[in-house]
């Protein structure tokens, strides 16, 4: 699942529970103030955040629907990492010793 620019992922499906996801948004505060006014409590909050965004797109995405937009593209990985780190310009004083941590 996507929001925005963020991956939300987990072992398990993700299930969002809109009428709790309201209600702790209602609840929050920041030094005792409410973030979300009662002048939004009559507002479906969840509902707010699936809107599109200012830039016309969708501000969330399934994971099935991620995987259906990006088919063709091509993937990139770090597999290379290893044989592109060179350690003397990382730690020009010789590589660092787990136990000094």
């Amino acid at each position: 699942m996507r929001y925005e620019n963020m991956v939300i992922a987990g072992n398990q499906p993700i299930v969002i529970d809109k009428a709790r996801f309201g209600e702790k948004l209602r609840q929050w505060r920041i030094d005792g103030t409410a973030v979300v006014g009662p002048a939004w409590h009559h507002f479906d909050l969840f509902d707010l955040l699936t809107k599109p965004a200012w830039h016309g797109a969708p501000t969330w995405e399934t994971g099935a629907d991620m995987a259906a937009r990006t088919k063709d593209l091509t993937v990139l990985t770090d597999d290379n990492m290893a044989t592109e780190f060179r350690w003397t310009r990382a730690y020009p004083n010789g590589r660092p010793i787990a136990a000094n941590y």
